[in-house]
């Protein structure tokens, strides 16, 4: 475990909305794509409502630490991200900052591992563009090449 994380909260079952019901999670849409083709898994889940009275989760996931009322980044970096991916994201952004990039780079390498590294776990090459974290990671012989979302931070 990374030191100086807080120290994690959970709420019961019972505390959380929707009590006595199953609760049921939509996975991530990439997670539909397979070998085998598209699984829609949208019909399936709410054929299951209808007969079982499920319901989907909203509210507080007694699976996950309970987040302040207005979460910061740094939040998510207390209670959301796994130790790689915490470890992985402030690696990123010191590499930038180690290579002298600029601080909109800086954060540009930061915030563009959180969405692929800890919120879609999905990984450049997944998505066919292994070249897209090069600069983040360290990996650029292209001078001048910026990660993606560079361009936004600018405006």
């Amino acid at each position: 475990m990374i030191p100086h994380r807080k120290k994690p909260t959970f709420l019961s079952p019972e505390e959380c909305p929707q009590v006595g019901r199953e609760r049921m999670a939509m996975q991530q849409p990439l997670a539909n794509f397979t070998a085998e083709g598209v699984n829609e898994p949208e019909a399936a889940m709410l054929r299951h409502m209808a007969e079982t009275g499920a319901v989907f989760m909203m509210g507080q996931n007694p699976k996950l630490p309970v987040m302040p009322e207005k979460p910061k980044l740094l939040d998510f970096f207390h209670y959301r991200f796994c130790d790689i991916a915490f470890r992985h994201l402030l690696q990123s952004a010191k590499t930038a900052l180690d290579a002298g990039q600029s601080e909109t780079i800086v954060i540009a390498c930061l915030l563009h591992d959180i969405s692929n590294g800890a919120f879609l776990r999905t990984g450049p090459r997944l998505l066919g563009r292994a070249d897209d974290c090069a600069v983040c990671h360290g990996r650029s012989g292209v001078g001048g090449a910026e990660p993606p979302g560079a361009a936004l931070l600018r405006g």
